[in-house]
């Protein structure tokens, strides 16, 4: 996956958020994500009656799997902290994101030289062209909405600019990538010899007998030895569901 392909990914969860209202479903599914990780910071767990911005970008942190890169904290105070912790802090209220890059506010700027103060708000930046920028942000008027916003606008107290090539670098890439087809063509390479290596192991719980009475019920076909059925293969969806359609077929209950 390519670092434009990673942040696309991660803005993708939040537009999918967009129209929750406090108090609702989606506020729940953000409250309940963010909780999700452990420990919670600063030992909080977020309830519904907090304010949520920080909470929501930072669920969509957890959804993405980037927490690494993306600080969780439901304060944006403390947030910022760990954005400049690691570096990834901009001051510059000119400058000009990228999508899933995070901005902050300060309610209390007085709009003459830069803004220091205490941050009150913070959304993801959705999309920036030109002077313009596009921000999803949760807990604006009690919703997730977008916030359109001019560059160096009035009330910006700076951004937090994740590592996205950094984790970028750390996934598998997808088929079809361009440059990255050959990197694709390894990473199956590796799971085919993981998918070798689960295959030549010993049974986990699972006795001769075990096997056995699996191949007589008509579930898996082939030997009661890794020949014949992979045993220790990995299960899709799909094979999971022919092996309760076996089973039905076998008690008279499909």
């Amino acid at each position: 996956m390519t670092e434009a392909q990673l942040r696309q990914s991660t803005v993708e969860i939040m537009r999918g958020w967009l129209g929750g209202k406090q108090g609702g479903a989606i506020h729940r599914e953000i409250v309940d994500t963010y909780n999700s990780y452990k420990p919670h910071p600063r030992g909080h767990a977020l309830t519904m009656s907090d304010a949520w911005c920080a909470g929501t970008v930072s669920a969509a942190a957890i959804r993405a799997g980037l927490t690494d890169i993306m600080p969780v904290e439901c304060s944006c105070t403390r947030m910022i902290e760990l954005y400049k912790s690691k570096g990834r802090w901009v001051e510059a209220d000119d400058y000009i994101p990228a999508p899933g890059d995070l901005i902050f506010y300060d309610w209390d700027d007085t709009g003459k030289g830069d803004c220091t103060g205490q941050p009150d708000h913070v959304g993801m930046v959705e999309s920036a062209s030109g002077a313009v920028m596009t921000v999803i942000e949760g807990n604006y008027n009690s919703m997730v909405q977008r916030r359109p916003l001019k560059v160096n606008s009035r009330y910006i107290r700076g951004f937090g600019c994740p590592d996205y090539a950094k984790a970028a670098g750390s996934m598998p890439p997808q088929a079809g990538s361009g440059g990255n087809d050959m990197e694709y063509e390894q990473w199956k390479e590796h799971m085919e010899r993981y998918r070798a290596e689960l295959q030549s192991r010993p049974g986990s719980g699972w006795s001769e007998a075990d096997r056995a009475w699996a191949v007589d019920a008509g579930l898996f076909r082939g030997g009661t030895g890794n020949e014949g059925c992979m045993w220790q293969d990995l299960l899709t969806r799909e094979q999971a569901a022919a092996l309760f359609h076996r089973e039905a077929e076998r008690t008279g209950t499909a």
